[in-house]
């Protein structure tokens, strides 16, 4: 991008969201669980609402504030569960267990993840399930710091079901522009 031309907000947006028509999610039988349905989010819906108001771009954006209610989909073309698929953590995580544990407990501790449960429990909640291993990714420390753990899931991981959940996310849906740091800050400084 030139130096002396900064994009227009909204159309740098637009060609990155995906939209899909008429956003009606399926009853579920779970719905009635308040865990089930809970979104946390630290982005407020409303003040979305009121700034795509303000600058006009609703209409560019018809789905964002619904989305950020309701959760935003990952994929319309997921393979249907036919059983549940749990496979073991990498053996990253086993080496770092207590990274592992003190990464859960934080998710737990801000609401972003809900449980433990077993098997059975998340089963009687939601039906069958799909989950991920976790891995721990470590970052070697520079000038003498500590290193740094990175507690992942591992969404390309295939194991014996053969496909990830990678596998079933049409990357087309979601096109994404990489840049650098200096070509963020001339955006985000309009």
């Amino acid at each position: 991008m030139p130096k002396n031309r900064r994009p227009k907000l909204s159309s740098l947006f637009v060609r990155n969201c995906i939209y899909y028509d008429h956003l009606q999610p399926s009853p579920s039988p779970f719905d009635n669980d308040p865990k089930y349905s809970y979104i946390n989010t630290p982005y407020s819906a409303d003040g979305f609402d009121m700034l795509l108001e303000r600058t006009g771009l609703t209409v560019q954006f018809p789905e964002l504030t619904y989305k950020l209610r309701n959760g935003f989909p990952i994929s319309h073309n997921l393979f249907p569960l036919t059983a549940s698929y749990t496979p073991n953590n990498l053996p990253g995580a086993e080496i770092f267990k207590t990274v592992c544990d003190e990464y859960v407990a934080e998710e737990l501790a801000k609401g972003r993840y809900s449980g433990p449960y077993s098997h059975e429990e998340l089963f009687a909640k939601i039906g069958h399930f799909r989950s991920s291993p976790l891995q721990v990714v470590v970052k070697k420390g520079l000038d003498g710091a500590p290193d740094k753990h990175r507690v992942c899931r591992h969404l390309s991981y295939t194991g014996s079901m053969g496909h990830s959940v990678n596998d079933e996310i049409d990357a087309e849906d979601y096109p994404t522009e990489w840049g650098t740091a200096a070509e963020f800050a001339e955006i985000i400084c309009l």
